[in-house]
């Protein structure tokens, strides 16, 4: 086995993310309509609106921040899958989506707390249903795993997203996984890479990361000065102030990448 390890992030890198979100978002909207004859498009605006203020208002904010727990996450969160938010935050947290779903409601005219819970039932099955990884990730890491170390480096709550990857059988490919939640520090941060670093005792030298957000991902990551790969799989604009050592459009493309980071590297380009 090479010494060479590949850090990957989990959302939108191998899992569907922003994507499922929308989904879900528009699929809970739909359900509103048929109760209240409100546009999905509106209520999707609306929802939206209030994800960010609600969060923003929060005496907790800071505190999901510092998990790396976004305001997009908490709208699926069981209160099973809390465990490392204060008793404060878990209570909090647990009417966050039905508030969302309330104001929005209110947004168009409409006071019903209990379709607002409806809906926010809604949107956690809905999320649930559709979580997905795509479809070429276990192919590109089945192929990665022969030849190098991989970790797999997870933002979010630690028993959501450990359910997460083990439902899509990821496990295997990894020699460790390390979550946001359980460290007690989130992105963009540098620690939840420097703990990789750490569990698989690599020089940052000799590692690569492959990651979807250029902020979160590839800023952090070129602070350790570990090579980075931009997977830009969900087609975001570029940063020009923030290059990455290599651009892929898919999963499949990474393995390529990889081999053209450490051939400069081992020539010394």
């Amino acid at each position: 086995m090479a010494e060479h390890a590949i850090i990957f992030t989990f959302n939108d890198t191998l899992a569907v993310w922003s994507a499922s979100h929308e989904e879900s978002l528009f699929a809970t909207s739909a359900v509103a309509w048929t109760e209240c004859d409100v546009e999905p498009e509106e209520m999707v605006h609306s929802a939206k609106s209030w994800i960010g203020r609600l969060w923003n208002e929060s005496a907790f904010a800071r505190e999901f921040d510092d998990i790396g727990l976004l305001p997009e996450d908490a709208l699926s969160v069981k209160q099973e899958d809390t465990s490392e938010i204060g008793e404060d935050a878990r209570k909090w947290l647990k009417n966050y989506a039905c508030q969302i779903w309330f104001r929005a409601l209110k947004d168009h005219g409409v006071d019903d707390m209990g379709l607002a819970v409806q809906l926010a039932d809604t949107f956690r099955a809905e999320s649930e249903k559709s979580f997905a990884i795509f479809h070429d990730a276990a192919d590109t890491l089945e192929a990665l795993s022969k030849k190098y170390r991989l970790c797999l480096a997870a933002r979010g709550l630690n028993t959501a997203q450990r359910e997460k990857i083990e439902r899509a059988a990821l496990n295997q490919y990894f020699e460790t996984i390390i979550v946001s939640g359980e460290l007690g520090c989130g992105k963009p941060r540098t620690a939840l890479f420097e703990a990789a670093l750490n569990r698989l005792a690599v020089l940052a030298g000799d590692t690569i990361l492959v990651g979807s957000n250029i902020e979160w991902d590839i800023v952090p990551a070129k602070e350790l000065e570990i090579k980075t790969i931009w997977c830009n799989i969900m087609g975001e604009p570029s940063n020009g102030g923030i290059i990455p050592d290599s651009t892929v459009f898919t999963l499949s493309e990474t393995p390529r990448a990889v081999e053209g980071l450490l051939n400069i590297r081992n020539t010394g380009l």
